[in-house]
């Protein structure tokens, strides 16, 4: 896997959980070489990018994109699409956000959809901090600000040049996220609540089984 990523965000206390600006760009391409008789061979391009916006009406959009795509006999592990669970990003001080997963989830779902194409896109309308709780629990939990947030997900997933039967996924929602310091170092998670939406954009139908509340624990920027 070789790779290259750019990434701009100023100090800022609670940069965890609501950072003030940040502008990302990572661009990566992962290969497999058969070896030891093995078939398999592919290559796979992946291109992510995030930007958070100046102040607006008190709070700050955050928005994400990334565009997937392999070519050749990829393996299980490394499949194209949309993941049926949240991935879990860990900011680790003088490292950045590392994720144990690499594929994206559009919130309200909880299904894969796999491909060999995958665009993914998610903006977030991000409050500022309502409260920082400050409190310590036995001496080595400390949980601190907690934010809301308000979000559109949306994902589309094909196969080769197969535009027209593509998987199409749309989500709305909102988060209240909160900083929890472990042992000195810091995460961000969140409680969220998330409904599917229609091409035409109706969100929810009175029908609580489509809506999804979920947990997740995510860095404030994807890397």
């Amino acid at each position: 896997q070789l790779g290259l990523a750019y990434k701009f965000q100023r100090p800022y206390r609670y940069n965890t959980i609501a950072p003030l600006d940040g502008t990302g760009v990572r661009a990566r391409a992962t290969t497999g070489i058969p070896t030891l008789g093995a078939s398999r061979a592919f290559v796979r391009p992946d291109v992510l990018a995030y930007h958070v916006t100046r102040p607006i009406l008190g709070g700050r959009f955050f928005l994400k994109g990334r565009a997937t795509a392999s070519f050749g006999d990829q393996l299980a592990q490394d499949y194209v699409g949309l993941a049926r669970y949240d991935d879990i990003e860990i900011d680790v001080p003088f490292v950045g956000a590392l994720a144990l997963d690499d594929a994206e989830r559009v919130r309200g779902f909880r299904r894969y959809a796999v491909g060999t194409r995958a665009l993914f896109g998610s903006a977030e309308y991000r409050l500022p901090i309502l409260f920082d709780l400050n409190t310590t629990l036995l001496g080595a939990v400390r949980l601190g600000g907690v934010a809301p947030a308000l979000f559109a997900d949306g994902g589309l997933v094909w196969t080769g040049a197969d535009l027209d039967g593509a998987i199409r996924r749309s989500s709305v929602g909102g988060e209240l996220k909160n900083e929890v310091s472990i042992l000195g170092f810091r995460f961000a998670h969140a409680l969220g609540v998330a409904s599917p939406t229609d091409a035409l954009g109706a969100v929810w139908d009175g029908d609580f089984d489509d809506v999804e509340v979920y947990y997740r624990l995510q860095a404030a920027v994807p890397f």
